[in-house]
């Protein structure tokens, strides 16, 4: 799935993605792949970064998994 960081909180290490589609996700700061969270909080200081997730079901809601920024010349 494609979708864009929406909200983040560095201090506690989570945020939420949103899908074109509405759908929003939660995720957890060690659901990052290849770049740790402190790059990850940074690049979420400018805007919000395209990103490629897997979906896992939760029976607290969607969560985001596998998080994978998208670089800007693939978008």
């Amino acid at each position: 799935m494609i979708g864009k960081v929406t909200k983040i909180f560095p201090g506690k290490g989570y945020g939420f993605i949103k899908t074109e589609e509405g759908e929003e996700f939660f995720f957890h700061m060690s659901a990052l792949k290849d770049v740790t969270w402190h790059d990850f909080t940074t690049l979420c200081e400018k805007e919000g970064p395209h990103v490629y997730f897997k979906e896992q079901k939760h029976n607290r809601g969607p969560r985001a998994i596998s998080v994978e920024l998208i670089p800007s010349d693939q978008l």
